[in-house]
Formats: structure tokens, sequence, C-alpha cells
């Protein structure tokens, strides 16, 4: 059941502080000078109602259900396939579905240890360590070792690639079933799904990485906008960043795995394997939904965050004379090194010169503005900020 927050609630979360943004609404007084992603982000459609009770709300709880519902999907998988492999041992296909299963159960217990925390944003943002190994393990362990801390570097990333390495399997067997029985259209549409669950469990796990997860993406809103699928404002909303996306392929593809399940049940009401199949399917089904859900809610305080972290390298915020438009006064204080950031709907990239102790933000194909350019407002070429 989705329910969008009416303006009084709104109203009433910006009083109290509560939505991401509110300080910079205080500085100003006129909700006009709010970016389009503040605005996105108090105007999004949340999942109220869900099919498990959660004694408390947020990113955490929704997050560690799913991880749950994950494992418990992957048992029943395990154990289904484990019965048919008892009986026939030499069975390839019976093989690789195992394989599979117990891969989906290490990639569960993963994701329950990365979520099984009060803030999950301290362990979906987990910053890569800079620190350098010792003298006598630099070279082909050192590289071993930055090779570890990059593709293993926490719990999220561990668990995406067992769930991309659990998809390999299932096509491997899809392959081997389409081989000996071509006239079941059921096995082609196995083969057909578990090479969709391949590409999504890809893309999730380059979401994983740092440098993706937490980021507002730009191109995504646009190639799903001119796709037709949905219009501007709603791929700017559901479609920002690469993690969002990836849980929404998830859970169109465990829709679509469900519904195929039910159709064939209906079919062949016979067929146990078609049954198990159902299960399987609504449990990660349901964890899919819990997982977006969770997805959304993290984004949001993700966002309030990095607003929490911008304050360290802007200390004032200056409103300028026309339509209450703010511009940021950059002064001396704790500089962190460049990072890309969006501010109104407009991508910047921040850079810092710690000598000067100048702050440099630069907007693609626009002229760069330093921070006595920012007092006022304006960039070289005379254009005005608004932030």
């Amino acid at each position: 059941m989705y329910v969008s927050n009416s303006e009084g609630e709104e109203r009433a979360l910006l009083e109290e502080g509560e939505c991401p943004g509110a300080e910079y609404a205080a500085t100003s007084g006129d909700d006009s000078s709010f970016g389009n992603e503040e605005k996105e982000t108090k105007r999004r459609r949340e999942i109220k109602r869900l099919f498990v009770g959660v004694e408390e709300s947020g990113a955490s709880r929704d997050l560690l259900v799913a991880s749950w519902l994950f494992l418990i999907g992957s048992l029943v998988f395990t154990a289904c396939v484990g019965v048919q492999l008892a009986v026939d041992i030499r069975s390839l296909p019976f093989w690789m579905l195992t394989i599979s299963g117990i891969l989906f159960c290490g990639g569960s217990i993963f994701f329950i240890r990365a979520f099984a925390h009060e803030a999950p944003t301290e362990v979906l943002y987990k910053p890569k360590s800079e620190k350098l190994p010792p003298p006598q393990l630099r070279g082909t362990k050192s590289r071993c070792l930055q090779c570890t801390d990059r593709h293993c570097g926490s719990n999220l990333l561990i668990a995406s690639w067992l769930f991309l390495l659990a998809c390999v399997p299932v096509v491997v067997a899809s392959i081997a079933y389409v081989v000996h029985h071509d006239d079941r259209l059921y096995f082609w549409g196995v083969l057909g799904g578990s090479i969709a669950f391949c590409v999504a469990s890809g893309f999730f796990v380059v979401a994983s990485y740092p440098e993706h997860l937490g980021k507002r993406n730009d191109h995504l809103p646009g190639l799903v906008a001119n796709a037709g699928i949905l219009d501007h404002a709603q791929a700017r909303t559901h479609c920002g960043s690469e993690w969002l996306v990836s849980n929404w392929c998830f859970l169109i593809l465990t829709a679509g795995w469900l519904f195929t399940s039910i159709f064939f049940i209906l079919v062949e009401p016979s067929q146990p394997d078609y049954q198990f199949s159902a299960l399987e399917a609504l449990i990660y089904f349901i964890a899919s939904v819990y997982f977006v859900k969770g997805s959304y809610v993290a984004q949001a305080e993700a966002t309030a965050a990095q607003f929490e972290n911008d304050k360290e390298c802007s200390s004032n915020y200056n409103t300028s004379g026309e339509e209450g438009s703010r511009s940021r006064i950059i002064t001396k204080g704790s500089m962190r090194p460049s990072r890309n950031f969006v501010t109104g709907g407009v991508s910047f990239t921040k850079s810092v010169d710690n000598d000067s102790n100048t702050c440099t933000l630069q907007q693609p194909g626009v002229p760069s503005c330093q921070s006595d350019d920012l007092a006022r407002g304006t960039t070289n070429d005379g254009s005005i900020i608004h932030v």
C-alpha cells in the first residue's frame, strides 16, 4: 500500500528539523529555495504497510528483515534441490542448483551481517581504508591485499558477489535442462530468468562499491525517462542511484518469477516442482519489497548525512536578493578531498586546496568558481549560482 505524505506532515517534519535539508530552509524561510533532491526526498511515495510487522521503522529494520527472508528462501531452495540430488546423485543440474543454493545462503548471511547495526549508513557507505601495508608486504602481496580490500572490503560487497556467483550455476543448470527438454516452455523461461538475474546481480555488485553506493546518478533518470518507462520527476525519485535501480530490478524479476510459477501451477497442478518454485519466489518477492523500502530510507538518511558533512566546509549561507536564492560562502575550516555532489539537481565537483585554504566548485561545461565569487553568488562568467 502506497501513501504520500501530505503537505501538513511535510511542514511538521520541516519545523521539527527531521526532514533532510531542514537546516537549509531555516536560513532563508523560503520553500522555493529547496533543491529538487530535497523536494523529491520529502515527497517520495513510501511503502507504509508491509507483510511482516516491524516494531521500529527505518532502513536498518527493513533491510535486516529482507536479509533474513533471503536466508529463509535460500534454505528452502537448497533443501528442495538437495532432496532431488539425493535421489539422483549424478545429475549435473541438481549439483549446480545445490551449489547455487549454498552461495545464496552465504550471501544472505553476509547481508544480515551488513545490516545488523543501528545505523545502516555506517555499513552501506563505509569508506575504504587508505592505510598502506608495511614495506615487507609491498609488491605482489600488497597488490593482493589491495585487491581484497577493493572487492571484499565490506560485508555488503561480499554478499553482492556471492549473489552474483550464485546465479551462474543456475544458468548452467538451465542450459542443461533446455538441451534435454527443448520442447518445454518452462525451462526456456527459467533460462531467460536466470540470465536476467545474472545481469541484475552484476548491476547490484557495481552499485555496492563505495564510489557508486549512496551517490546520485544523473544519467540513469534520463535514460529511464527517455525510454518512456517513467516521467522525469518519477525517474529522479526512483532511479536516482545504482543502488535503487538494482533493488527495483530484483523486485521486478522476483515478481515475474512468482507469476510464472503460479501460471505453470495452473497449467500442470500435479507438478510439485512448480509449487516449490512458487513458494521460493514468494519469499524472495517479499524480501525484495523490504529491500526496496529500506533502500529508500537509507538513501534519505545518506542525503541528510551529506548535508551535515557539507556544513564542515561551508560556514555561512547568504540569501541573495533575487527570488530567495542562496549562495555559499566558503571559509577556512576543515577541508576535504575532491568529491562529486548534487545540489538543486545540478552536479558539481568540489576540490579543495589545503595550502591556500580555498574551495572550488566546478560544474561540467561551466567555468570554475572560487570562494570570492561564491560569496557574491556568481561564477567567473557572471552567472548567478543557485545552491
